[in-house]
């Protein structure tokens, strides 16, 4: 398997340095809102499936189907905070088979719900946008 490089930082992000992971990573942002297999990805980034999942976890240090739940679940975060799409329409968005997978996953990653996350998103908004109304200058 290929090793990492190092990097000029003091963490590195494997996805910048590794070919199939870039090429992991462009599929699964292209094909989000559908079912995602491993094999499915193996395929299209030239991998058997067995040699992918273990060159995935070893370079990672996390399983393909945790990272394409928490691909997901980052995706979903965007969408609460930027829209107000029903959360139906969210999970299918973000490529959770069903609203109960999506809120199973997204509460066990983010320790609190979806419907939750969007009140704290839409309540940081109302305060940032009355902080910024306050500090901005009247005139002379």
């Amino acid at each position: 398997m290929p090793q990492a490089r190092p990097s000029s930082g003091n963490r590195m992000n494997p996805f910048q340095y590794h070919r199939h992971l870039r090429r992991t990573v462009r599929y699964v942002d292209s094909h989000i809102s559908e079912p995602i297999r491993a094999i499915d990805v193996a395929r299209e980034v030239g991998l058997s499936p067995s040699y992918f999942s273990a060159y995935f976890c070893k370079i990672t240090g996390t399983g393909f189907k945790d990272w394409l739940s928490a691909k997901r679940v980052a995706s979903a975060k965007r969408l609460l905070g930027e829209s107000d799409k029903p959360i139906y329409q969210i999970a299918e968005d973000a490529g959770f088979g069903s609203v109960s997978s999506f809120e199973r996953v997204f509460k066990k990653l983010e320790q609190m719900s979806p419907s939750a996350y969007r009140r704290m998103q839409q309540t940081g908004a109302q305060k940032k946008t009355r902080m910024n109304s306050k500090d901005l200058p009247i005139g002379p």
